[in-house]
């Protein structure tokens, strides 16, 4: 592998988080004890042993995942260095990769929905027929320029749907991040995406339509429906979001452009496909911002 200058440092992870989901139906939590804690393997990576740096860690990731809805402790949690930088890896998501180059700041991470687990969905958010799967957040991912957080939902239905000619369930993927520069970066660019790795399904829905400008933040309003069963959910846009909804059934994206100094700023979109039922998919979440 060439050399990197000190700004510029790219690094692969590779994690055994197995998502081996309780069958049995609780009240909010994002993991359980059969899911295997997060791991790393990869050349010159540490596990974090300082004990005041672990739980402050963990105490912020705890933080993080209840402001957002699910439930978690502090063991759900572990802390790693790869090459200076402290990453967070919970359990149910398997970090993959890892990109660093001054004011681009990239973070990939793996999930599998494993089609068995359910727990209730807020009735909020429930438009009829889905419950909740899974869902975490990850630790924060920052450098000198700036830093993002975000999350993921996902959910199916409880009756498989007639749908293309066959009988299917439905699965739908909620993705969200927060983001901001530090001290004099302008962050002017985000992104969050999703791409399919394993599992066969055609597309349902997906939300946000089409590219929108907001002059001031406003609070937007996300839907899923289809066959009278559907989730929805709400977002703070700001600026300029820009979607890219591919051919390839559950690949996804939404850009944020704007121009904003220490303000944060938020993305998120939801998407819906079938599959045949019993039949599990693992996505490849992508979050990156560049600042200058």
């Amino acid at each position: 592998m060439p050399s990197l200058s000190p700004k510029a440092r790219r690094t692969t992870l590779v994690t055994t988080l197995t998502a081996a989901l309780l069958a049995v139906p609780v009240v909010t939590p994002a993991f359980g004890d059969s899911i295997e804690p997060g791991q790393v393997a990869i050349e010159g990576a540490e596990v974090v042993t300082n004990p005041a740096k672990v739980k402050h860690e963990r105490l912020q990731a705890v933080l993080s995942n209840e402001l957002n809805g699910f439930s978690a402790d502090l063991d759900d949690f572990e802390i790693f260095d790869i090459d200076g930088t402290t990453v967070t890896v919970p359990r149910g998501m398997t970090l993959t990769a890892l990109e660093d180059e001054g004011g681009h700041l990239s973070a990939e991470f793996e999930v599998t929905d494993p089609g068995e687990r359910s727990e209730p969905l807020a009735s909020a958010q429930a438009l009829g027929g889905m419950t909740r799967i899974t869902g975490a957040c990850a630790g924060r991912i920052q450098n000198n320029t700036g830093w993002i957080d975000y999350c993921y939902e996902s959910w199916k239905s409880t009756k498989n749907q007639s749908w293309n000619g066959g009988n299917k369930q439905f699965v739908a993927l909620n993705h969200w991040a927060t983001f901001k520069s530090k001290s004099t970066w302008k962050m002017y660019k985000a992104r969050i995406r999703a791409v399919p790795k394993t599992g066969s399904t055609s597309w349902v829905d997906w939300a946000p339509k089409a590219d929108s400008s907001k002059g001031n933040c406003k609070t937007v309003n996300l839907e899923l429906q289809a066959r009278g069963v559907g989730v929805g959910s709400s977002a703070t846009q700001c600026d300029e979001w820009d979607i890219g909804k591919f051919a390839e059934s559950g690949r996804f994206d939404n850009t944020w452009f704007g121009s904003a100094v220490r303000k944060e700023r938020h993305l998120k979109y939801m998407i819906m496909v079938a599959r045949n039922p019993g039949t599990t998919n693992t996505w490849t979440l992508n979050g990156d911002f560049w600042a200058k």
